[in-house]
């Protein structure tokens, strides 16, 4: 029977080694893509003399072996010993150098440690469901430093413009609603400024302080006009121009803020007079027209949107309030709108629903979105305004313990639902209204039966309450 014979697998892989070694030294011949654009001695690199050496000793000893052995129907035992050390040494490294390129010994090392050190901790980390530090902190970073902070961008800002964060919604927040100069409940003690006079050769000290007749300016005519674009910032004792601080301004008014109250009347005057903050006054009025804006429907949408969303959070806030104070439970077995089993809240919306036609069409509407979806019904917005009243309840009651003149302290010890030894805390004092009153402040866990640890215990509670003792 004649005809080919089939090559055996070891045949096969040394003829693709051969293949694999002369692509290589292909590969090592052409120009690569750097050098056009990278100025270079040489543009074409040199074969190693080991590879080319590999080459020529396959070439002229082990492939005519592997021809005659075709042939014959046999494989010389030098070629099986070549063959398995090619394959257990010489193949992969080919394979790889051919298929992946050449890899540079920096990136190999790089690699090399994040397969030891880096990979076994995040596959540990993903089948125990828990963080490396490492990826942990590095999260933090980015979160700190490289995304911008949506949370401050939008906060309403306050009273005081010292504290203003000056972006696009501050901005637009007082050109549509304005200044408010509510100084009445103001503290003006920190912008007490001391002037030297010298009388008959002595030099006399004296103070003065911000005054509310600048907030008002009176024409020739007698009439008295507001200065709205006028802030005091109670946090530095300084006032500051509005217009000028949200749009920018070399002066005093916008910048650190002006406390020279021996001219503060002429430097006001000369200021409300200035070109630049008029073009400020100017620029404030046109951005807060939204009539006029090229923006004018999206305005309109996103503050229909607001208001729409502030009418729903009302009502929650509304059902959150009466069932926290009587002590019910909020949540039931399931959150789903019309069944029986979704627990007090939901019960409470579903009967307001019945006699408010906006809310019965939230409902209608937001119900049941499922996972994702915004609706602000579910768990975890109405923990979010527990967490925020039982914050602002504490304050209450710190301030009022420590308006009172005298107050007294009950500890108990008070097992919880797993038998645990919880200490609770409370405070006895009388009110402004002459009202004897007990609160409860917190609970302390597993402080221990010694009359040394509860007393270190209270100290410590009330200590972070800065309740002086």
């Amino acid at each position: 029977m004649t005809g080919k014979k089939k090559l055996s697998g070891y045949q096969n892989r040394k003829r693709a080694l051969l293949k694999d070694k002369k692509e290589l030294i292909a590969i090592k011949k052409c120009r690569k893509i750097q050098d056009m654009f990278l100025e270079k001695t040489s543009t074409v690199e040199e074969v190693p003399v080991e590879i080319e050496k590999d080459i020529q000793e396959v070439d002229q000893n082990t492939f005519p072996k592997v021809t005659e052995a075709v042939h014959n129907g046999e494989v010389p035992v030098e070629i099986e010993k070549d063959i398995q050390e090619l394959d257990q040494n010489t193949f992969p490294k080919v394979t790889e150098a051919v298929h992946n390129g050449e890899v540079p010994v920096d990136i190999e090392k790089d690699i090399q440690e994040l397969d030891q050190n880096t990979f076994p901790k995040v596959t540990e980390a993903v089948h125990n469901g828990k963080v490396p530090e490492e990826i942990a902190m590095d999260i933090q970073e980015i979160d700190q430093n490289t995304f911008p902070k949506v949370a401050e961008y939008n906060v309403i800002p306050g009273s005081d413009p010292a504290l203003w964060s000056i972006n696009n919604f501050t901005q637009d927040y007082f050109c549509i609603h304005g200044f408010s100069q509510n100084v009445s409940s103001m503290n003006f003690s920190k912008s007490k400024r001391p002037y030297i006079i010298s009388q008959k050769g002595v030099k006399k000290t004296y103070y003065r302080y911000f005054n509310l007749r600048y907030l008002q300016v009176t024409l020739k005519n007698g009439e008295k006009l507001k200065r709205d674009f006028l802030m005091y910032s109670e946090s530095k004792g300084v006032i500051f121009c509005g217009p000028c601080l949200l749009f920018g301004n070399k002066s005093v008014f916008a910048t650190t803020g002006f406390s020279n109250w021996q001219k503060a009347e002429e430097r006001i005057l000369e200021h409300s007079n200035s070109s630049n903050h008029r073009s400020n006054i100017i620029k404030m009025k046109d951005r807060g027209n939204i009539h006029g804006r090229i923006d004018n429907n999206l305005v309109t949408q996103v503050e229909t949107q607001r208001i729409y969303w502030v009418n729903v959070l009302k009502r929650v806030v509304a059902v959150v309030k009466r069932l926290s104070s009587r002590g019910l439970a909020f949540r039931g077995t399931t959150s789903k709108i019309g069944c029986n089993n979704n627990g007090n809240f939901l019960m409470a919306l579903e009967l307001l629903a019945e006699f408010d036609p906006f809310l019965s069409n939230h409902l209608e509407t937001y119900g049941n979105p499922g996972k994702g979806n915004t609706s602000y019904i579910s768990y975890n917005i109405y923990e979010q305004f527990i967490n925020i009243m039982s914050k602002q309840v504490l304050n209450t009651i710190i301030q009022e313990v420590k308006a009172s003149r005298y107050f007294s302290i009950s500890v108990d010890s008070t097992p919880d639902i797993s038998h645990i030894d919880q200490l609770s805390f409370c405070v006895r004092y009388v009110n402004n209204k002459g009202e004897p009153v007990e609160r409860f402040l917190c609970f302390l866990d597993q402080i221990g039966h010694k009359a040394d640890d509860m007393a270190n215990a209270v100290f410590s509670v009330l200590k972070k309450y800065d309740l002086n003792y």
